[in-house]
């Protein structure tokens, strides 16, 4: 469902990062829309399968100050919040 310029990597133990290049956030947004209903399905045909999948959104502006660390900032700052909102919903 991605793009061949598009990588994705595990970032940690738990996390994975998905780099989108050349991507508006419309884009971005209904790529995690299709991720979402994939991931769902997936979820349904396996009944002892139980995991959750949070989505968090960062974008990095060519050309901008903002370093890498500050874009990965950004991004686990979102991520966090993602999760903070769905166990707030429980």
């Amino acid at each position: 469902q991605i793009r061949k310029c598009d990588t994705l990597s595990r970032f940690d133990h738990r996390t994975f990062a998905l780099l989108m290049p050349h991507s508006s956030k419309a884009e971005v947004q209904l790529l995690c829309n299709r991720l979402e209903l994939l991931f769902e399905e997936i979820c349904n045909e396996v009944d002892c399968l139980q995991l959750k999948l949070t989505i968090g959104l960062a974008d990095y502006v060519s050309g901008s100050n903002e370093s890498g660390a500050d874009f990965i900032a950004k991004a686990s700052a979102s991520l966090q919040n993602a999760v903070d909102s769905d166990t707030s919903s429980l």
